[in-house]
């Protein structure tokens, strides 16, 4: 399922029309300004903060792909790194949710997803929201509900859909996720500072655009 869905309120960007959400769903980068595209001054370039340079040396401790000794392209070596930090973030998240609440990311997301609405959603829409199958959200409600966590109901106009719902057990199993889930990312983020975090979030804004943008998928 990747990396979970969920960003407190105050840190979750509006969606970008046309391309659904994420992470990295934001406004255009305010770092690559025109003085930037061109090539000329410094003017709205992003430079490292000093805080971010000094943790450059324990970055040896992720293996990226190719021993990131990869020449050639420059997309191709960012997009390296971007899957060696995703995925080491992805494999920290999930091995520490399995060793101290003994539950699961695709689970976590799920109940991220439900606290979000305090009516429910139909299982289609938890399907949307998380982009997984139907099949696999169906599969986890069944275990949520079956742990006490959610409860499932069927929608009064159609009998056929069913709405998941979080109960106050499974509020509070969620918190308690949250609450660790915070922890866990801002000590990986820690070597960063607002501003190396809002400009990487503004260009990852930019990557989100030009993805969309590939005219190969959009035939």
């Amino acid at each position: 399922m990747g990396l979970p869905l969920w960003v407190p309120e105050a840190r979750r960007a509006p969606a970008i029309r046309g391309y659904g959400f994420g992470l990295c769903a934001g406004r255009a980068a305010p770092y690559a300004g025109a003085a930037g595209r061109a090539g000329g001054s410094n003017a709205g370039r992003y430079h490292a903060s000093p805080r971010s340079r000094g943790h450059r040396s324990v970055s040896e401790n992720i293996r990226e792909k190719h021993d990131g000794a990869l020449a050639g392209r420059l997309d191709v070596r960012v997009l390296l790194r971007l899957l060696s930090c995703s995925m080491t973030i992805e494999k920290r998240l999930r091995r520490r949710f399995a060793d101290q609440f003994a539950t699961t990311l695709p689970r976590f997301d799920v109940l991220a997803a439900l606290d979000r609405h305090a009516d429910g959603l139909t299982l289609g829409e938890l399907s949307r929201a998380l982009l997984v199958s139907n099949g696999n959200v169906t599969m986890m409600i069944r275990q949520l509900e079956g742990d006490g966590l959610i409860a499932t109901r069927s929608t009064p106009e159609d009998r056929r859909r069913t709405v998941a719902v979080l109960t106050d057990a499974g509020r509070a199993h969620f918190a308690e996720l949250a609450a660790a889930h915070h922890a866990w990312i801002g000590k990986m983020f820690s070597g960063m500072s607002e501003r190396d975090l809002t400009a990487l979030y503004d260009l990852l804004a930019a990557l989100k655009l030009s993805i969309g943008a590939d005219e190969e998928e959009q035939k």
